[in-house]
């Protein structure tokens, strides 16, 4: 299993370098194939299911994707330590009637809205 703490890399040289001693003799395409099977079996529960979901077919793809899941994990993490309290961003999603709407509030936006000549309602004309 990946320690704790252990970077995706570490972990993969490890498993390669176990699978070598292990499999000494055999084939290096049979070396690698096995390698990528133990390395998706017994990688972090998180990162696993997304590299999973990418289907590598090779275990340079399979160790790629699991270091950019762990790259973003990481960001995501540290994001939330330094603005805990921050909500998160409000999305708007466009519906057929050409509303834009937010916490099931919809209102209708037309492009004149978002144009530079728009009123701004917060200053004084």
């Amino acid at each position: 299993m990946q320690e704790v703490g252990e970077s995706c890399f570490t972990f993969a040289n490890r498993i390669l370098a176990t699978v070598h001693a292990a499999m000494a003799r055999q084939d290096i395409s049979y070396k690698m194939k096995r390698a990528l099977e133990e390395f998706l079996t017994r990688l972090r529960r998180e990162i696993r299911y997304h590299v999973k979901m990418d289907n590598p077919l090779t275990f340079e793809q399979a160790v790629t994707k699991a270091q950019t899941v762990e790259q973003i994990l990481a960001w995501a993490s540290a994001d939330y330590v330094f603005n805990p309290g921050r909500p998160a961003a409000t999305v708007l999603a466009q519906n057929s009637a050409g509303y834009f709407t937010s916490a099931g509030f919809p209102r209708k936006v037309s492009i004149c809205d978002f144009s530079p000549s728009a009123p701004n309602l917060a200053s004084p004309v």
